[in-house]
Parts: C-alpha cells; structure tokens; sequence
C-alpha cells in the first residue's frame, strides 16, 4: 500500500483531467448532439471508439456534470443519462440499467413493460441524450436474433423516446457496426479516440503537455522539466501504449519511488523501476523503455503487456 502521502499524489493524478485534442473533439461530439436534440429536435445515433485506458469513461463524466440533473416544478429534470451496458445486455437488461440510472427500483417484468415505463419515464424527466459505455458487450449476444433485438431496443428508446444515444466502448464496437447492419445505420457517426505514437511529432508535443499536466496537479515539489525532451517522452509513449490510463498509472509510481528516495529531481532510472511495477514486471533491458538497452519496438507483440489490447 502507499503511504499517505503518495495516496493524495495518486488521487490528484487521477482526478486530474487533461484537455488533450482527441479528448476535446469527443467532449465537441457530445455538446453537438445535445444542442441539435434540444435546438432542432434532431435524433442521432452515435459512437465513440476508444481502447481501454484512453479516458473514454472520463470524457462521459465530465459531459454529464456539465449537465446535471434539476429540478422542475413537479420533478426532476435530466438532460443526460448514463449508464454502463450490462454484459447480459438483453433488451430487457438494458432497459433494467437504463431505469436503475433513473433511479427506479422495480425491475421485474416482462422486456415490453419495462420498455414502456422506461420511455415514459424518459419522456417526463426531459431526457434529451443517453450515453451507453461499454457498448462492446453488444457483442457478448451470440445470436444475430438477439442482438438484433438489443438493437431494436435502442431504436425504439430513439423514436418514442426521441432521446438521442451515444455508445462509448472499445474498438470491439466498431467490429459489431461492421457486422450489424441495424446498429451500423443507426450509429454511423464515429469518434475514434486513437493510441499516442511514439514517432509522431505532434503526439509526442501533445503527450509532453499531458505529463506536465499531470505533474502539476499532483503538486509535486520534484524536479521534472528534462522529462519533457521529446526523446524522454517517446520512451514515455512506448511505456504507457499511448494511452492516458496507463500513463497516469506510471507517474504515480514514478513520483512514489522518487518521493520514497528523498531525491530533488526526478529521473530516467525511476521511470525504469516504475514501469516494471506499474506496467510489466517481466521486462527485460530490450523492453523496458527506460533502459539504455532498450529496441524501440511497441510492446504489442504476444506476452507483452499491451498485446491486443482494447
């Protein structure tokens, strides 16, 4: 366990949200599809494709306390819902979730009448937009029969409802539009939130702001500028996949060591101990991005810690 003093550094890392490009062009999607749903009336189906670890479920919190649920004269208002998919996501689970989020406790009943509380209740709480995270599990349904009928659930929450949705979930998702053809009308439009690239400039510069970010936030009283050299941060990418989950675990553990160490400056070698901690216990010189040693491949190869992940 950390000392208490790292647990307040690792609570402020993972508070910490950064505006970084994709993450921004996400939050855009989501305020585009609500003002056309309360300007315009206009119901949409869309998608956000994003791999584990990229802060999708971050982006969903944040559109959601910027519209918060209030009070009417007879009842509580709810711009946005949220929810997760259920893994049994039968129609009628996701009509169980959908009403657990809204608060209603009487869940059993056959799939119709909760479908018909659901978008009554939907209907009266002024609902404009839902958001689905972990849509991925869309896919768990092995029946094409079944899976339709979760679709056909979606669209009538849609066209009785006239709620538009949004599904957040890996790029397992974006296999299931490929192969459904209902879910792939409804939903065509995509935010893909892409992997950083350790070779790309511009994600390199984009990263380096992301770790000062971090940094800051966690009020740290430790040394860090030579971090930010864009050879130091490609090392980076590479150690955390790209992804910002990762990276906000790494710096946790690399501020951890080095506040235990009682040094002034953070170092390469921290960073080195920090990722067989935090990311991949069994690296060796060759796969630790932090070693002189290191071959500057991705780390996406079978036994490695970023393989095939989603």
């Amino acid at each position: 366990m950390l000392p208490a003093k790292n647990r307040s550094t690792r609570r402020r890392i993972l508070d910490s949200v950064v505006h970084h490009a994709q993450y921004v062009k996400a939050i855009e999607l989501f305020e585009q599809v609500l003002e056309a749903r309360v300007s315009d009336d206009y119901v949409q189906g869309n998608s956000v494709i994003a791999p584990s670890g990229s802060g999708k479920t971050t982006i969903a919190q944040e559109f959601l306390s910027n519209h918060r649920p209030y009070d009417g004269e007879d009842r509580t208002i709810i711009p946005v819902l949220s929810f997760s998919m259920p893994t049994a996501c039968t129609g009628k689970g996701v009509y169980q979730a959908a009403l657990s989020a809204m608060g209603y406790l009487h869940l059993s009943g056959t799939e119709a009448h909760l479908g018909e509380i659901l978008i009554n209740m939907l209907v009266a709480c002024g609902v404009k937009v839902i958001v689905i995270d972990e849509a991925q599990h869309l896919l768990h349904i092995k029946s094409a029969q079944k899976q339709s009928q979760s679709g056909d659930c979606l669209k009538a929450l849609m066209n009785e409802a006239r709620v538009s949705i949004i599904l957040m979930g890996t790029s397992r998702l974006r296999e299931l539009m490929n192969t459904n053809e209902e879910l792939r009308s409804r939903f065509s439009k995509k935010v893909k939130i892409q992997d950083w690239k350790p070779g790309v400039e511009e994600d390199i510069n984009e990263v380096a702001g992301v770790v000062a970010k971090l940094l800051k936030d966690s009020m740290t009283t430790l040394e860090y500028q030579e971090l930010l050299d864009p050879a130091f941060v490609s090392r980076i990418i590479y150690a955390c996949g790209g992804r910002i989950g990762n990276l906000q675990k790494l710096l946790i553990h690399v501020l951890s060591l080095a506040e235990t160490k009682g040094v002034r400056k953070i170092k390469s070698e921290h960073f080195e101990e920090a990722f067989r901690i935090s990311v991949w216990d069994e690296a060796d010189p060759k796969t630790n991005p932090f070693h002189k040693k290191f071959e500057f491949n991705l780390l996406n190869e079978p036994h490695q810690p970023f393989w095939r992940a989603v």
